[in-house]
């Protein structure tokens, strides 16, 4: 079932269902991330960025997937958290299809990490919805 392209309806279903929950969870983790969650997230930020300056679209797919795990995982909301690991599989998919040779919206990445980082939920509600639309 994880066969897919660009077009298909499996990506369509799985951006409603990250529409629905990767805004809140963006939120909630800007309110509850531990400290330690809140330095990956930064240091993750930092390989994006290196990454946009020599592309590695196997190694981007490693950080973007942990850059989207962590942000589940960081809501501190239990039933949230385990979509991390649910999206896995997905999130590994979806990157290697949408990310051939080029990096997709690292400023709305960075604006979601600085909403964390600043314990602004709003900001990063607002980051996280303009990234998955």
């Amino acid at each position: 079932w994880l066969s897919f392209d660009k077009h298909s309806e499996i990506i369509a279903e799985f951006q409603k269902v990250r529409q629905t929950l990767e805004p809140q969870a963006a939120a909630l983790a800007a309110i509850n991330a531990s400290d330690d969650e809140r330095q990956e997230l930064h240091q993750l930020m930092l390989e994006m960025h290196a990454l946009g300056d020599d592309f590695n679209q196997e190694r981007w797919i490693e950080v973007d997937t942990r850059f989207h795990q962590l942000i589940y995982f960081a809501s501190g909301n239990h039933f949230i958290s385990p979509f991390g690991n649910l999206f896995k599989a997905v999130f590994e998919k979806y990157f290697r299809v949408v990310t051939r040779e080029q990096i997709l919206k690292l400023e709305l990445h960075q604006q979601i990490v600085d909403g964390i980082l600043e314990k602004d939920s709003d900001k990063a509600y607002q980051a996280s919805l303009a990234l998955v639309k």
